[in-house]
């Protein structure tokens, strides 16, 4: 729909900004992403009071260095400035009621809540002593940002994408005397030090988690790509979701004999990761030339992405786990063994290498499509039966 005046629609358009109008309040929904420099949000729009600022109004308006949000705003979504990377301060009118902003950083009226700090916000920051919340998203892509101090008074921080994308991020600081988190080299913990949080992205060279931990939180390590080996600690029982998810420089992990929970993907996108290593003690889990397996190696969980060009699977495995070779782009050839009974969902998803599979199976050939069905194979995939003593047959 056009964004020129309509009634019917209750939208209009008024210099760089797109809006609608509904119960006789305005919001801005979209805003000129080529604008240039500083802008001040208009009161009114349509005859009528912005009162909130739509979902990514200001998308990717990467050339806004300044904006200044009028005192009748009295909501606005968390992404509503991302990609703004010229972004630099963010302002409100002293009269807003709900908003506020110090020193460039949006805030709640009492500055309790930290709201968004801008993109284009460079070196160290300390959050004002009365914060209590940092929302999530809050410091998401501050790719220039080196340092962020936490006061003693913060409560809860933003589980999700708080710290995503800050490139450049070294340490994540905590005051000594806040009683829910702390840090340690820089990483965020909780309180006690049993559960590792955030590592910033800038972080570089290995990693090895101190002897307090037991959790390593999801998405703990997600995107740190500077990071070259991490051993997880002798008292860590739990990874979680994603926890090294993206760590593209990662050659190795080393696995301690207590974790007994490893989460989703947690490999993922690890294109350089050479082996990962279970110590022989764990119960749970075990691994064979770098390989990851639950401890009698009847599934195989994930194959490292850089370890090679091309695999065997040994004889007794079972199952290949969901994602088990992911984004495994240098693998060229894999064979799966006669005991293979399933292949999980996205096992070989982003393997643009792979020119197919190898299976050691003696199936006749009206059997076969069967067969790879009951795998679990996508039918795309192409399949070659191998019989010992007998040429490879393309299964199509």
């Amino acid at each position: 729909m056009s964004y020129s005046d309509d009634l019917r629609s209750g939208r209009g358009k008024e210099g760089d900004c797109y809006y609608r109008i509904f119960n006789g309040k305005a919001e801005i929904e979209h805003f000129n992403s080529e604008y240039c420099g500083t802008v001040c949000i208009p009161g009114t729009l349509g005859g009528c009071p912005v009162t909130s600022l739509g979902d990514h109004a200001f998308l990717n308006c990467v050339s806004l260095t300044s904006v200044t949000i009028p005192a009748s705003v009295t909501g606005l979504a968390v992404s509503v400035f991302e990609g703004c990377s010229s972004l630099s301060t963010i302002n409100v009118d002293l009269k807003n009621d709900i908003f506020a902003s110090l020193d460039g950083v949006l805030f709640d009226k009492n500055i309790t809540t930290l709201l968004r700090c801008p993109e284009n916000r460079t070196g160290c920051y300390k959050v004002p002593n009365s914060v209590t919340t940092i929302w999530d998203s809050a410091f998401f892509m501050c790719i220039s940002l080196t340092s962020v101090m936490i006061g003693s008074r913060v409560t809860r921080i933003g589980e999700s994408d708080t710290f995503s994308g800050c490139s450049n991020l070294t340490a994540i600081d905590v005051d000594k005397d806040n009683i829910f988190y702390s840090s340690v080299d820089g990483i965020l913990f909780n309180k006690n030090q049993t559960k590792l949080l955030t590592c910033p992205l800038g972080k570089t060279g290995s990693y090895t988690s101190p002897d307090s931990v037991i959790h390593i939180g999801d998405l703990a390590f997600m995107n740190c790509s500077h990071l070259t080996s991490v051993t997880i600690g002798s008292h860590v029982f739990q990874i979680g979701n994603y926890a090294f998810a993206g760590c593209t420089s990662l050659k190795c992990a080393n696995i301690s004999n207590q974790v007994c929970h490893i989460g989703e993907d947690v490999f993922q996108e690890c294109v350089g990761l050479l082996a990962i290593n279970v110590d022989s003690r764990n119960s749970v889990f075990s691994s064979v030339n770098g390989v990851l397996f639950d401890k009698r190696q009847t599934k195989l969980i994930r194959f490292p992405a850089g370890k090679g060009r091309s695999y065997v699977v040994p004889q007794g495995v079972t199952c290949i786990e969901d994602s088990a070779f992911m984004s495994c782009s240098e693998l060229k050839t894999v064979v799966l063994a006669s005991t293979i009974a399933h292949v999980g969902e996205l096992a070989f998803s982003n393997c643009s290498g792979l020119s197919g599979l190898f299976i050691y199976a003696d199936i006749p050939v009206e059997c076969r499509e069967k067969y790879v069905s009951n795998l679990g194979l996508n039918r795309e995939m192409k399949v070659y039966f191998i019989k010992k003593g007998s040429p490879v047959v393309r299964y199509v």
